[in-house]
């Protein structure tokens, strides 16, 4: 028995997949975690693609593989942590914002069970990502940070415009392995 949720993490919305919990249905879990204050949580962060029209889009997930309900939230917690370990698939792409932040923007592919793997936007900042514009396809990484959401501004056309929210991992710590 399973399902699929929503679950808020201020100020951001995540879909996650629950496939089995305690033996409970899921109409059960999800009134739950939304009466609580904080859950813990711990799992994959996973992506396909859905195909829409004549385009491909990156989807993303959390899969659920431990829940806990949490009471009192304490210090010892630490929240939206993500870990990766895995390979450079896209050149790295490096630019500055308006006001000459550094940025680099990484698709990690992790791989899993049964020859399946998720591709996982990242964004790097500041010295993280002048190390991470070295970087070339099929290199080995191993990635620390938080996942992020962000509303960003899509120019359709000349005229046209469209409000869009991106989530990817915002790198604290990358390193690229031998």
């Amino acid at each position: 028995m399973g399902g699929l949720i929503i679950v808020v993490m201020w100020p951001m919305v995540l879909p996650i997949l629950i496939l089995k919990f305690l033996g409970f249905a899921l109409p059960v879990i999800a009134p739950v975690l939304l009466a609580l204050n904080a859950a813990g949580l711990a799992g994959q962060f996973r992506s396909y693609n859905r195909h829409e029209e004549k385009k491909n889009r990156l989807v993303l997930s959390v899969f659920a593989r431990e829940l806990e309900f949490i009471e009192e939230e304490k210090e010892e917690y630490k929240s939206n942590q993500i870990y990766l370990d895995g390979y450079v698939c896209k050149e790295p792409i490096y630019r500055k914002t308006p006001l000459g932040r550094e940025i680099a923007d990484l698709l990690i592919a992790v791989n899993r069970s049964y020859g399946k793997s998720d591709y996982i936007p990242c964004i790097c900042w500041g010295r993280n990502a002048r190390f991470a514009s070295g970087f070339e396809v099929g290199n080995h990484v191993e990635i620390w940070g938080r996942i992020q959401s962000r509303e960003y501004v899509k120019k359709i056309s000349e005229t046209i415009t469209e409000k869009r929210i991106a989530y990817e991992v915002s790198v604290s710590k990358v390193e690229r392995l031998e």
